[in-house]
């Protein structure tokens, strides 16, 4: 987990979606042991103790229709969102959000390098690893492209990546998948005891 400490209030992760073109090469995960970087079930970076209120900003190129097909998949595997707003260029889309809420954001050049699809940055408290506040950064290519959303809306929730060849959480596209094995919503309130429990690694 990336933390970037800032007093009380901290970047609790910042993730990226690569693209790989040799993505073939990539070791199968049958081949790769699982270890402190890279655990046999996903993992969480943070947490929301409440459903996030969703903010998409129409110059990130991410269309209302696209952002509900999006949250329809974390949906049907038991999560909750508030309101879902589109903003058509306020204020709020240019300081970047407010707090309680993932904003869909057109991605600047200092958040994100040439390899990277999107970027999640997400905030909070750096004691308890409660998430305040996410942004979403997509580069201008992204919005249509195949799952890149719902895997940043995966790092939003709190998710890190996951080495698993077409799981949802994969780090690489186009490696990334369907498959949401371990994200359900009763793994993620699993995961979030794991997180606040004395000792927990």
């Amino acid at each position: 987990m990336h933390r970037l400490k800032c007093g009380l209030f901290a970047v609790i992760a910042l993730v990226g979606l690569s693209y790989n073109p040799h993505a073939e090469t990539i070791t199968p995960p049958h081949e790769v042991e699982a270890g402190p970087t890279w655990p046999k079930n996903p993992r969480l970076a943070g947490y929301w103790p409440y459903p996030p209120d969703v903010r998409v900003c129409t110059d990130s190129g991410v269309r209302l229709s696209r952002l509900e097909r999006a949250l329809d998949m974390w949906r049907k595997v038991g999560y909750e969102f508030g309101n879902v707003v589109v903003d058509y260029g306020s204020s709020i889309c240019v300081q970047g959000g407010l707090f309680g809420e993932i904003t869909v954001l057109l991605v600047t050049q200092e958040v994100i390098s040439p390899d990277q699809v999107a970027v999640t940055r997400t905030y909070g408290n750096k004691e308890t690893n409660v998430i305040l506040r996410a942004q979403v950064f997509m580069n201008h290519y992204a919005g249509e492209k195949l799952l890149v959303l719902e895997h940043e809306l995966g790092h939003a929730l709190g998710w890190q990546h996951h080495l698993s060849r077409y799981h949802l959480m994969n780090p690489g596209w186009p490696q990334i998948g369907h498959t949401m094995s371990g994200l359900g919503h009763r793994q993620y309130l699993e995961e979030v005891e794991r997180i606040r429990a004395p000792g927990r690694d």
